[in-house]
Order: structure tokens, then sequence, then C-alpha cells
């Protein structure tokens, strides 16, 4: 690297996109195994493309998702979506997945979910107040607070839709 009379870079260098302030609190990080994000320095563009496993990705594509899947955790709620994110992912926060293809499956997953809560919204305007008592005690629930995954969810949906059919 060239320096000046005071001993200071003549040129800024080019830096991997985890190594600038942008790239580090959009969550990019070096890996040992190689298959860190990082901004592709020699490219000759602006130095803003992601690339993962030698596959080029665009980090707003990246950013988008983790804010659709920061939305959908709002919406499910902080047990669900944890629940999901360690499960999928094996992270506790959206930003730490640096994976396209990761981010779409959790959030397909959110979406499943979602789905799935819309269900059982719908089941328990069919039934009367006292239903989910016995489907709650069936499965060891004390408040739907604790459904803590999708089979979960699916059980007591199917439970309240039966009894939704019994009772109409």
């Amino acid at each position: 690297m060239d320096l000046d009379e005071r001993k200071r870079p003549k040129s800024l260098p080019k830096l991997f996109g985890w190594a600038t302030p942008g790239g580090w609190r959009a969550g990019q990080r070096p890996t040992r195994e190689g298959n860190s994000v990082l901004s592709n320095p020699g490219s000759g563009g602006n130095g803003s493309e992601v690339f993962t496993e030698g596959r080029q990705h665009d980090p707003e594509e990246l950013n988008g998702l983790v804010e659709q899947i920061e939305g959908m955790a709002d919406a499910l709620g902080k047990r669900l979506s944890c629940r999901l994110l360690k499960s999928v992912a094996r992270v506790s926060n959206p930003i730490q997945i640096h994976e396209l293809e990761v981010q779409r499956r959790v959030l397909e997953q959110m979406q499943a979910l979602e789905g799935e809560l819309r269900k059982l919204d719908a089941a328990l305007n069919r039934v009367e107040p006292g239903t989910l008592g016995p489907i709650s005690r069936a499965l060891d629930l004390r408040s739907l607070h604790q459904i803590d995954g999708f089979e979960r969810l699916k059980k007591v949906v199917l439970g309240i839709e039966q009894s939704a059919r019994i009772t109409g």
C-alpha cells in the first residue's frame, strides 16, 4: 500500500462487504467454511453485490426478506416465531440468516403458520366459548399462547374444527 509523507494511505483499500459498517449492520459475517457473505471487491461495480456459496444475491432482496420475516414474527407471536427460527435456520434473530434460500424457507413456513392461525380464529368463532377447555387439556395446554409449533397448532385447529362440525 502506498503511503503519503504522513504515513497515511494514498488511496482507500477495497473492503469486503462484511468489513464495512453497513455490511456488518446488515449481518454479514465471514465464516471459516468459505461460505461467507461477502461483497465482491474486484467486480468493478459499486461493491454492493453479495455472494453466498458462489451465487450472487442482491443485498436489497436479502434485507427485504429479513423485513418480511420480522413482520411475520410480530403476527405470529414471540413463542411461535422464535421456535420456527431456531428449528429452520438455527438462529434467534432473522438478521442472522445470510442464505437467501433459508430466508425463503423461513418465510414460507411463517406464512403457513399464519394460515393455520387464521383457521384457528375462524374455528373459534364457530364454537361455544367452553369448547376450547377440553381440547386444551387433552393437548396439555393452559393457554393458546403456549402453542409452540406447527404440529401442536394443527392439533388444536383440528380439535376445534371437529367440535364446530359436531355442534354446527
